[in-house]
């Protein structure tokens, strides 16, 4: 496939960053991608780059420029310390790295590409092919729960993913996108600037989503209704408070408000549409296979429910064998958005499924419903529960903001359970038993509910396991 830079409207702005007053055309991205390219040319092709970049401009120019010499840029936070840095070389031995001048690693690594975004540069007309099952980026899980593990994504699942989703969502080159994510991973990177980039429009960014930096983008975008916002549940508390603090004719008019990577609480989704005046769509999707479901159909009668299959998933729920509808299980699918095995690994699985961890059910209306993790069942005393089963009932009480239930090796029991709880209000354990008892066995409510400032996150959004495995291990020996 022959990728054909005349093909874009070049002086059209790609990425607007309001927060410092900088607006940057595909010309100069591309400018940059070319310069980046010439100093890279005596590399391989396929060898590996790694991607340390916080500057967003620098960070595309960058992954083009690989594009551009057919190799493959894998992008990693560039806030990692010299162990991850040294653990990932030495596992994947990339040929280079693309940081910026103030990123400082003890490395060996001589191929070292340091700079800053060039605005001066004048772009020269170039085109380039590639292969539409050639890798095109690398990107790594989030290590929530173990070692980061290297996911590929050709540009067939790039495209053919964005192509299903835009179509399903009304979604076209006339809609610009706002990100509040961080751009290296794939919520940021993926779902709002390369979708942005092969329709050839826009980007509005100012860094991750702040108390601090909503208003400026919210004045940037207050009179545009195409405006698509993909958020986490852990943007929503900032939206509302700075709801609190404008008048109503100053909240934007969002096109599409899109949620996902985690749980979302039933009061939150209705105190956010209520505020902002719009259908919050819910939808599934991991890195290894980008977008899933969406929904946006049964949004309001099914409002747990993360959506309907895009059209070209195959999405099952088995144990065993396929189950019916309603019955839970686990969930495995087939889709061309997953390249079909992790970086530098066999082939997946024999059956060619993809096997992503969730537990869930399909209703009638073939709407999936996420109801845990495999790996999150605690089995306390010879009975199972999920974890997120308790922790979705402590969020339905009244005055709790967020919560998360974990357990812990209990020798008599096999795992003891505890939730964290976040609130104004001091709350006692006689009430949350009282209130989870209504549809939780006795026997496997938790043994104390702990009550802290915040749940401990990822900078996606995602609990921090082993961040709170530690914390629990702290309270409990004191």
């Amino acid at each position: 496939m022959k990728f054909n830079f005349s093909d874009y409207k070049l002086d059209n702005i790609y990425i607007k960053n309001p927060l410092i007053g900088r607006t940057v055309t595909y010309n100069q991205i591309f400018a940059n991608a070319l310069e980046i390219a010439n100093s890279q040319k005596k590399h391989a092709k396929d060898s590996l780059f790694f991607i340390l970049v916080k500057d967003e401009c620098f960070l595309l120019s960058s992954i083009i420029a690989c594009w551009i010499n057919k190799i493959i840029p894998c992008v990693y936070s560039p806030n990692l310390n010299e162990s991850e840095y040294h653990y990932l070389q030495s596992k994947y031995l990339f040929a280079g790295v693309i940081s910026e001048e103030k990123l400082h690693l003890n490395t060996q690594t001589k191929n070292i590409y340091k700079g800053n975004f060039n605005h001066s540069l004048q772009v020269v007309k170039f085109d380039f092919e590639f292969d539409i099952e050639q890798i095109a980026l690398v990107l790594f899980s989030s290590g929530t729960s173990g070692e980061p593990k290297a996911i590929p994504l050709s540009f067939n699942n790039i495209i053919s993913n964005i192509n299903e989703f835009k179509k399903e969502l009304s979604i076209s080159s006339v809609n610009i996108f706002l990100c509040a994510s961080p751009i290296w991973h794939a919520h940021g990177l993926y779902n709002s600037f390369l979708f942005a980039f092969f329709l050839n429009t826009q980007v509005i960014y100012s860094g991750q989503l702040s108390i601090m930096n909503v208003y400026v983008l919210f004045k940037t975008i207050n009179n545009n209704k195409n405006i698509v916002f993909h958020i986490t549940p852990s943007m929503i508390p900032i939206l509302l408070a700075i709801s609190k603090k404008i008048p109503n004719y100053e909240l934007p008019n969002f096109y599409k408000i899109i949620c996902g990577t985690s749980f979302l609480d039933k009061k939150s989704k209705f105190e956010l549409e209520n505020t902002y005046n719009i259908t919050l769509i819910q939808q599934y999707g991991m890195t290894e296979t980008l977008f899933i479901s969406v929904n946006q159909k049964y949004s309001k009668e099914k409002d747990l429910s993360v959506g309907v299959p895009l059209s070209n998933v195959k999405l099952e729920i088995w144990e065993n064998k396929v189950l019916t509808q309603y019955e839970e299980g686990s969930i495995r699918l087939k889709s061309p958005s997953w390249y079909g095995n992790y970086f530098g690994e066999n082939k997946y699985n024999n059956d060619d499924y993809f096997y992503t961890g969730d537990l869930g059910y399909l209703d009638k209306d073939n709407c999936l419903f996420i109801t845990g993790r495999i790996k999150d069942l605690i089995k306390k005393g010879g009975f199972s529960i999920s974890a997120t089963e308790i922790t979705n009932k402590v969020l339905e009480i009244n005055e709790i903001e967020d919560a998360y239930t974990m357990s812990i090796v209990d020798s008599n029991l096999g795992e003891e359970i505890y939730t964290f709880y976040v609130s104004n209000k001091e709350i006692t354990k006689q009430y949350f038993i009282s209130e989870l008892s209504k549809s939780i066995s006795v026997k496997l409510l938790p043994k104390a509910f702990i009550k802290i400032d915040e749940i401990l996150k990822t900078d996606t959004g995602k609990v921090s396991k082993p961040k709170m495995t530690k914390l629990l291990e702290l309270i409990l020996n004191e």
